[in-house]
């Protein structure tokens, strides 16, 4: 053994073998690549990767959409979860969302616009562009300008289902929030130029910007790619059950009032409640018409689909408990008894069914192409908004003066934050940072850029509980 050790050792001096390799963490070292420099980008979107998922399930966000840019370029876009809980069809990249508020960013961007092409001006009276007036007349009403309408200092409530038209405050005086400002824009656009606003903001917008999953109704080119809004129903239903509860009652009542007075005795039976029921349940589709706007829509849509079956449902328990009630006692079938038995069925087949409702979550049916909003009825995609972000910061369609003036402080708005002209400013240690939220029922959704450092990240979301969700995931892409 000693003179093998011996003999390699000589033939390893004289060269005629290699180095001898030691074992262990040595030689696999040897196998390493050389260094290689982190993308810290690329390990964003990694995290990124694993974190949104997880954090959709804590929230029950059935969808979502992300683009992140950094450094002015758009770097990731995608998409995850489902559009359609029942469907379970894919989030994409290219899917479109309802991005409810962020409908006044876009507003105010063709504002802007037509003040470059001097068809609008800031600080003159928005008035003097109607030719029919569209506030009530009144000494305030003839003050309000544009700017003021894009810092939301108009004095206009932000009231839009109903529409509130009346000011609260004096224009110019504060900020308050206001989406009836931005309906009041819209009239102004659409009379100052003779077109709708749909075609206002493919001409001067969504055209040259490139962003073609954009629109203010349901074009038949997006449809495809819409997402379905999620809610949890009761949160929906619970007014409604409130209004439905009170008209059936008081219809009931109405109904045994003449029953009595065409009988001499009070009857009532599955007819009376029938008849009952479909008076109550159109007053509250009217109710619901009033306070969400005229015409079909997708909260109409829900609201007639619940009263069906909410209606089909009570009708069977209703049913069901009067056939029981006949396979009682004969003491049982006596109407003094029978009549307060079949009221309790009543009430206890109402409760169980909007105790399953509250319990419930899912789809809301697609709205029909209504009329378009610049305060809500954005429907857009995630790359759209932010080729949007990036013309902020970066304009190449708007002059650079007006884009500084629309991103400039107007007003402040809270510790912090100012608001410029149509779009949100948040001053924080890293810079200034322009963002706009949108927050319908059924569709939560975030924008924010870095002014300076042009890093930014679009969230669009199809949960009723998105809005946390896109505030976390933004904080967390924006450090």
């Amino acid at each position: 053994m000693k003179v093998r050790i011996i003999a390699i050792f000589m033939l390893a001096c004289l060269g005629l073998i290699g180095p001898v390799q030691a074992t262990g963490a040595t030689s696999r070292g040897s196998d390493r690549l050389p260094f290689q420099k982190i993308n810290p980008d690329q390990v964003l979107v990694e995290d990124l990767s694993t974190y949104i998922p997880a954090q959709m399930q804590a929230a029950n966000v059935p969808g979502l959409s992300i683009a992140l840019i950094r450094e002015g370029e758009i770097i990731w876009v995608k998409g995850f979860g489902v559009t359609n809980s029942i469907t379970g069809k894919p989030v994409a990249g290219d899917t479109v969302f309802e991005a409810a508020s962020i409908s006044k960013a876009i507003a105010a961007y063709a504002a802007m616009s037509l003040v470059e092409r001097g068809v609008l001006t800031l600080d003159e009276p928005v008035n003097h562009f109607l030719s029919r007036p569209w506030l009530p007349t009144s000494a305030y009403a003839e003050q309000i300008t544009l700017r003021q309408l894009l810092s939301h200092t108009s004095g206009l409530s932000n009231q839009v289902n109903p529409v509130n038209k009346s000011i609260i405050s004096p224009p110019g005086d504060r900020y308050e929030y206001s989406g009836v400002g931005f309906l009041y824009l819209q009239e102004v656009m659409e009379q100052a130029t003779g077109k709708p606003l749909e075609q206002i903001a493919q001409e001067l917008v969504f055209g040259p910007l490139e962003m073609d999953s954009s629109s203010y109704v349901n074009p038949t080119k997006i449809m495809p790619r819409l997402a379905y809004g999620h809610i949890n129903y009761g949160s929906f239903m619970l007014l409604l059950v409130a209004v439905l509860a009170a008209t059936f009652t008081l219809t009931l009542l109405v109904g045994l009032i003449i029953q009595r007075i065409r009988l001499g005795r009070f009857s009532l039976s599955g007819r009376l409640l029938l008849i009952s029921y479909v008076i109550a349940a159109s007053l509250a589709l009217a109710f619901v018409v009033y306070f969400v706007g005229n015409g079909v829509n997708k909260w109409v849509t829900l609201t007639a689909l619940w009263l069906i079956l909410f209606g089909g449902g009570m009708s069977l328990l209703i049913f069901l408990g009067s056939k029981l009630i006949t396979r009682l006692p004969g003491k049982w079938q006596r109407p003094r008894i029978r009549v307060p038995f079949l009221v309790l069925c009543s009430f206890i087949s109402a409760l169980a069914l909007v105790l399953i409702t509250a319990a419930l979550s899912g789809p809301v049916p697609r709205s029909p192409a209504g009329s378009p909003s610049a305060a809500f009825s954005l429907r857009t995609s995630a790359p759209d908004l932010a080729k949007f972000l990036l013309e902020l910061t970066s304009p190449q369609h708007l002059d650079p003066a007006l884009m500084a003036e629309m991103t400039s402080p107007q007003v402040q708005s809270a510790e912090n934050q100012s608001w410029g002209l149509g779009i949100g400013i948040n001053h924080g240690p890293q810079g200034n940072v322009l963002f706009h939220d949108g927050n319908n029922l059924d569709f939560k959704a975030l924008m924010a850029i870095n002014q300076e450092q042009k890093n930014g990240v679009v969230i669009l979301t199809n949960g009723q509980n998105g809005s946390a969700l896109a505030s976390d995931i933004v904080n967390y892409a924006m450090d």
